[in-house]
């Protein structure tokens, strides 16, 4: 599932991811910012409903450039991320945006969810995941590629 139930279950688990990074040196300024609890909350409001893998196979398809690009160390120094970045934006523009154009926001958290927690060998918990892949947040929604 890439939702969580409700917003107190939301917010309590920022809270601890802000406290996980923070553990790894990884800044966390951004998180209060760029990761509204309600975007994390299953909504009839999130990119067409995409709730779980199942959900994103259905809507995006089982390969994607993420599939290709994203699944590789991140580390902020290599081509890994910025070949990762720069999938997640053409899976964004290219796939979600024509299905659910309304939902900019939650559309490109859904590509983000599905890189780090499903795609990337090394996961969510990774500190260069959570470094490379959150690097997005305001740069494609707020800007024309």
């Amino acid at each position: 599932m890439f939702l969580l139930p409700d917003n107190h279950t939301s917010v309590s688990c920022l809270k601890d991811f802000q406290v996980e990074l923070a553990s790894l040196e990884v800044p966390t300024h951004w998180i209060p910012t760029c990761l509204n609890p309600e975007y994390f909350v299953s909504s009839p409001n999130f990119c067409d409903r995409i709730e779980s893998l199942d959900d994103w196979f259905r809507i995006a398809g089982k390969k994607t450039p993420i599939n290709s690009f994203c699944k590789d160390n991140l580390n902020l120094s290599n081509n890994h991320c910025v070949n990762c970045l720069t999938a997640i934006r053409i899976t964004y523009q290219n796939v979600l945006m024509w299905i659910d154009h309304s939902n900019a926001e939650s559309c490109l958290l859904s590509a983000q969810l599905y890189a780090a927690s499903s795609v990337n060998i090394h996961g969510p918990e990774s500190k260069d995941v959570a470094s490379c892949i959150f690097q997005l947040n305001g740069t494609i929604v707020n800007k024309q590629m």
